[in-house]
């Protein structure tokens, strides 16, 4: 079991409507963080309405992660802070919605640049400091469609498959050392993915409600997940049943998306 208290955390993605629930739950253990994302506006706002009951927030900065140089600015602005990071929360994703062939190339590749590619990066840069004090946490928000392969969400699908298999082979990479790994594949979120940019047919609703959850629940999730020292959490009943049907019967989990999918595009 992990205590929380005083531990440093670096969330991405902090100013959503998740990364603002993840925040709030970890100032409850009475963590200390330091809060990235790329809307500097919004994540002022989001930082000065968290009540800070036990922890505290060390800084906040605005980040472009679809870069290797947001993410090294990440970095110098993290050590400036702290010396080390105890808990890296890979949250923050961005994801575009359509037919492959119809999504343009510089929307997709950003998908897959914010996705895996910054959580990869932060990821590598921090491994060495947390290897070096032979303790820390890696948790990535994965999703369900990173075992679901997701036809209106193929970037999106494709970088969380990603993200899932980057974890678990870290996990086995360095769990030797003292390193614990966290990968969280809740259903849909009702933050503003959900309602991200669609390209090649008209607007449609792409995520029925009964598949949706609520930020508040998946953040109490993935701290109960987190102070466990879980590898694997599906928040929800829904995460739960669509797991256990992609591993007993992935036949019949393609026949379900189909008929979701021809249901909304009616």
């Amino acid at each position: 079991m992990t205590e929380l208290r005083n531990k440093i955390v670096l969330l991405t993605g902090a100013a959503g409507g998740l990364g603002q629930e993840i925040a709030s739950a970890l100032l409850n253990e009475g963590c200390q963080l330091i809060l990235t994302d790329l809307d500097y506006e919004k994540l002022e706002v989001a930082a000065n309405s968290i009540l800070h009951t036990k922890g505290k927030i060390l800084g906040y900065f605005t980040a472009n992660l679809e870069t290797e140089a947001g993410c090294q600015e990440v970095i110098k602005k993290c050590l400036n802070l702290t010396s080390y990071i105890d808990i890296l929360i890979n949250n923050a994703g961005t994801a575009v919605v359509g037919s492959f062939v119809n999504i343009p190339d510089e929307k997709w590749e950003r998908v897959m640049n914010v996705n895996i590619m910054a959580p990869m990066r932060l990821t590598k840069k921090f491994l060495p400091l947390m290897i070096e004090r032979k303790a820390g946490h890696i948790v990535n928000i994965v999703s369900i469609t990173g075992f679901i392969g997701t036809g209106a969400l193929v970037p999106y699908s494709t970088s969380k498959f990603a993200l899932s298999g980057f974890g678990e082979a870290i996990y086995n990479d360095v769990s030797n050392q003292g390193i614990k790994v966290t990968n969280m594949y809740p259903s849909f979120v009702r933050t503003k993915i959900i309602h991200a940019e669609q390209f090649g047919y008209s607007e449609i609703k792409l995520v029925p409600d009964f598949l949706i959850g609520e930020p508040v629940f998946v953040a109490k999730k993935l701290i109960k997940a987190i102070k466990k020292d879980k590898v694997y959490i599906y928040p929800g009943l829904m995460a739960k049943i669509l797991n256990i049907l992609k591993r007993l019967s992935p036949s019949m989990l393609l026949f379900l998306i189909k008929l979701l999918r021809s249901k909304a595009s009616k």
